[in-house]
Formats: C-alpha cells, sequence, structure tokens
C-alpha cells in the first residue's frame, strides 16, 4: 500500500528479562547514590549491541493486552548501552549482559521490569494464586492478600481507602493523563496488590520471545511457600509465553553489621532462603532454572553494593545451563541428609572438585549440632568424599538437628572447589531453647555510633576483613573498635588501606584478649589477621 515503515540499527541476538524488585530494579544511577564507585562503571560502557527497555507501568486487577494505555503514548524505546545510558541499566543485568555479550559475541536485549518494594505475589498471575490455600476464612490465597491489602490500606493515613477508591482515580488519570502533571495517581501502597505488575509488564509482553529470565526478590515477601510459588509462577509464565524458557534467581544476602557469633546460634526461623532451595530443588535436574547463592556478599545496607559480582554469577549460570559452557556459579547446596543417632551425613551438590571445609575463627565450624533437650553445640565436620560430608559432636549422643548458616552473619566453612560458599541448610527438627552469645567478637565502643555501621567481612580462621560504612555518607571520621584476638594466634597485625597499625597492646576480658583501634568511615578496609597473613587478606575485596 501506500504506507511505508522503516527499521534501521535493527540487531538480533539473546533477550533476558530483568524481573523482582529493588535489588534487581536499581540501576547504576540508584546504587551510585549509596556507593559512588558505581559512577566509575560507566567508563566500560560503550556496547552498541547491548540494547535495554523499560516495559510497562501502573497496576491493574484485571491483565492488560497491551501496556498502561496512557504510558503507550509514551512509549519507551529500545536504548543502546552507551557511557550516558548506562546510568539507566539495571546494575546486575548491566555486568550479566556484558559478559554474555562478550563470551558469545552475540547482541543482547534487556526488558527491564522490575519495581522495587514490590512483593512476589503482585508479580503471579490470579490463578496461580487462587491454586495456594487461603488464609483468615478466605478460600484461597489471592483473596487473603486481596483482602489483607485492603484493610491495611483502609488503616493508612492515605489519598485511598480501597483499592475500588484508587480505581476510580486511575480511571480518572487514564481519562485525563495530563491531569495532575501526568502523574499516575498510584503508589508503593498499591503495587503491593495481589496479580498488580503481572497484569501490567507480563502478561502484556506476551507472546514476546526471550531467552530467559533473571529474577531477584525476597525482602517484600510474602513468606511461607515462597519456592513452591516460584515454581507455580514460572510454569504459568511459560505456558503465557509458549516458550520454556530459563529462569535464574538469587537468594537473600547476609547482614554484615552484626559480626559472626561466638557461640552456636540457629535464627532460621520463615528464611526465605530455604525456601527459595526447596523451589530450586522441586523445578528438577532438568528444570531450565538454576538459584545462585548471594548470601556471602551482602553488606550493612538491604541494598548491597557487589552487583558486579551477582551479575558475574548469573552470567556464569547463563552460560553453564544455556549457553553449554561448563561453570560453577553457586556454592554447595543440600540435596540428602541422614541423621544416625551420633552423627549426620550431609551430601552435596555444586561441589565441583569437591567439598572444602575451612574452621572460621577460633576453629569454629559454623554448623550448629542441637541435641534432644535443645542444648546447642559447634559441630566438628568431616569430609568424607567429594560431594559428603559428617557432622558430629564428642559429647552428643541424640542428635535432633543441625543447621548451618543460621545467623544474619554467620561463619563461612563450607565451600567447593571455586571458592563458593555453601547454601544455608536445616537437617531434622529441633526443640526450641534460646541461645544468647555474650561475647560478641567486635563491638563499637566510641565514635559516630548510630550513625555509620561496623561491616564485618570475610571471618576465617587466622584473620577477618572490617570497615566502617555510612550509606550515603561522606568520608571521614572513625569508629573506636574493640576487636577479638584468638588465644591460639602468634601475635596480630592491623593494616588499614595500605599502611601498616601498630597492634601491641591488648587487653584482657575473662579468657579473652581484645585490642581497640580506630576504623575509618566510608575510608579504606580494615585488616586483623594473625602475624605473618596480612598478605592474603589483602587480595580480599568484599565491600
Amino acid at each position: 500500500g501506500a504506507e511505508k515503515i522503516e527499521r534501521k540499527n535493527v540487531v538480533v541476538g539473546e533477550v533476558w528479562v530483568l524481573s523482582g524488585q529493588s535489588n534487581m530494579a536499581r540501576p547504576l544511577r540508584n546504587d551510585g547514590f549509596d556507593f559512588p564507585f558505581f559512577k566509575e562503571y560507566s567508563n566500560d560502557a560503550e556496547y552498541p549491541q547491548i540494547r535495554f527497555i523499560n516495559f510497562g507501568s501502573g497496576a491493574s486487577a484485571t491483565p492488560l493486552e497491551d501496556v498502561e494505555p496512557v504510558e503507550r503514548k509514551r512509549a519507551a524505546a529500545w536504548q543502546v548501552m552507551d557511557k550516558r545510558t548506562s546510568q539507566l541499566v539495571m546494575s546486575i543485568g548491566f555486568f550479566f549482559s556484558k559478559i554474555i555479550h562478550k563470551e558469545l559475541n552475540v547482541p543482547v536485549g534487556l526488558v527491564q521490569l522490575a519495581v522495587s518494594g514490590t512483593p512476589q505475589s503482585a508479580w503471579m498471575a490470579k490463578e496461580t494464586l487462587e491454586s495456594f490455600p487461603g488464609e483468615n476464612t478466605k478460600a484461597n490465597y489471592y483473596e487473603s492478600l486481596f483482602d489483607s491489602n485492603n484493610k491495611k490500606m483502609g488503616a493508612a493515613k492515605t489519598e485511598f481507602k480501597s483499592w475500588a477508591d484508587f480505581d476510580k482515580a486511575q480511571q480518572a488519570w487514564r481519562n485525563d493523563p495530563d491531569a495532575k502533571e501526568g502523574v499516575w495517581p498510584g503508589d508503593g501502597m498499591i503495587t503491593d496488590f495481589p496479580s498488580v505488575l503481572y497484569n501490567t509488564r507480563t502478561y502484556p509482553l506476551a507472546p514476546f520471545a526471550f531467552r530467559g529470565m533473571l529474577w531477584h526478590q525476597g525482602e517484600s515477601g510474602p513468606g511461607g511457600a515462597y519456592g513452591p510459588r516460584m515454581v507455580a509462577m514460572i510454569k504459568q509464565h511459560r505456558e503465557l509465553f509458549k516458550n520454556d524458557f530459563y529462569f535464574i534467581f538469587g537468594t537473600l544476602t547476609r547482614k554484615t553489621a552484626v559480626p559472626p557469633p561466638m557461640s552456636p546460634q540457629t535464627t532460621l526461623a520463615g528464611n526465605l532462603n530455604l525456601s527459595m532451595i526447596e523451589g530450586d530443588q522441586q523445578f528438577g535436574e532438568n528444570g531450565r532454572a538454576a538459584l545462585v547463592n548471594f548470601f556471602d556478599i551482602g553488606n550493612t545496607s538491604t541494598h548491597w553494593a557487589m552487583r558486579e559480582e551477582a551479575g558475574r554469577r548469573m552470567a556464569l549460570a547463563a552460560m553453564d545451563r544455556v549457553y553449554g559452557q561448563k561453570h560453577l556459579f553457586t556454592g554447595p547446596q543440600l540435596v540428602e541428609s541422614k541423621i544416625d543417632g551420633v552423627k549426620i551425613t550431609c551430601k552435596f551438590r555444586y561441589v565441583g572438585d569437591g567439598i572444602e571445609y575451612e574452621p572460621s575463627i577460633d576453629g569454629i565450624s559454623g554448623v550448629v549440632i542441637i541435641d534432644k533437650k535443645g542444648e546447642r553445640h559447634w559441630a566438628d565436620v568431616k569430609v568424607t568424599a567429594p560431594d559428603t560430608i559428617v557432622i558430629s559432636h564428642p559429647g552428643v549422643t541424640d542428635i535432633a538437628a543441625a543447621y548451618y548458616g543460621a545467623h544474619d552473619n554467620p561463619h563461612e566453612t563450607l565451600f567447593n572447589s571455586d571458592g563458593f560458599t555453601a547454601f544455608q541448610f536445616v537437617v531434622g527438627q529441633s526443640p526450641y531453647r534460646k541461645t544468647l552469645d555474650n561475647s560478641p567478637m567486635l563491638s563499637i565502643v566510641g565514635g559516630q555510633n548510630g550513625k555509620a555501621d561496623l561491616n564485618v567481612s570475610h571471618v576465617r580462621h587466622n584473620g577477618y576483613i572490617i570497615a566502617g560504612i555510612e550509606i550515603k555518607g561522606p568520608q571521614g571520621g572513625s569508629l573506636t573498635v574493640k576487636a577479638y584476638v584468638p588465644a591460639d594466634w602468634k601475635g596480630v597485625e592491623v593494616k588499614i588501606g595500605d599502611k601498616s597499625v601498630p597492634a601491641d597492646k591488648t587487653m584482657s576480658e575473662g579468657d579473652r584478649k581484645y585490642i581497640t583501634l580506630q576504623v575509618p568511615i566510608n575510608g579504606p578496609k580494615v585488616i586483623i589477621a594473625e602475624q605473618g597473613q596480612l598478605e592474603s587478606f589483602s587480595k580480599v575485596n568484599r565491600f
């Protein structure tokens, strides 16, 4: 006919969808507000064959055939990644896409869906949520969530008292999109409702073809059967897109503002990571899904800094599962266990050339054994095969359970041959008994306490690394920190950045020894190590 449509600069390559909440949604620009060094990443961002687009907006109780009609008139376009536009690329996707592009020498497209602060349920289809049991007398999980969100909105001091109130305002906005300066009338309470983001971002995208989805979500829950819901969600998505796409997702991270415990702790109740592992294993060996352990790359903030490592691990998972290269991309994951009175035998996958055990400071194993009276003990750990360990304790003959990684910032003692730390795990069931830790490894005793946190990272048998962190704060000032010196160390050395600091004055508290030092805020890392061990710790960067 008379109409001519022309498209230029078209590329065909590997397309990945980025979905979830803030730790996926945050672009380089936003992460740069918290961590200024993110601005340096744009110096390596000139990749004309990497493209990205933000897709979808708003919220709806029913699926939309196309993206929000008002936003469609302002439709976003694919953008080429370069030094300027890279600040708008979601950080994990930024690092992931560069590795995929370089390894395969093909164009890479990123479809950016993720939204900060949103729950898993907002991304699930109504019919999928309805397949799970209800709560609070409601027939199914969808009804439970919708009802609880309506009640929460009714009690809040907000413009809308129910979904119906918001829906009227949204319809008025659609009729006159320039009202309220064109701003969508919703907020974070609206995007908490079940299915509302699936309806406006995921459903309208179908039947667009893509290779896989990167997902990171969890801080906003909801808890319960998170892993099984994830499996059901991806099954439904695959049916929607008529595409058995790959699904790569990451665990939640640790919180390093507290040091690893010096007495056995078991604080894993309701932990989403355990449910994610359950979901990962429900996908099955050929389920085109992979869970990547992010637990060891957290810091003092919910929005952690090590996005580059997260993107690298997800890229390794893609290269291994999708593109036929063999890579270890995550740490050992428990797949089989047996309690036999005086011992527990545990078998793992993702061990590479073999699982490795390295005791932590004071010889702490990081594995807690609980007897049938509820008493907790640091376990003895023995590697008996490349994929197997045996857990025991000489004083326990009635083992009820064992925990690994049972703390906000636990000891890391189990690794695979590539150095990835093991997933958290629980074996058996234990009686409840509160355990107090009255002898902290580190404590802030002066300085800007309350404004800055102590980031405690990379604790090992012969040393550990700390840093003073104030998110969005300036560099300057210091924290006065009391730091533990194990009795079995043959002397202690301290290094702040590139400068060695005298550490010859120790003080005793009971049977424990400590030193006091000044830790810079938003400055260089501080290494506290046994005499002669500084060099190995200087090579570590976990901030």
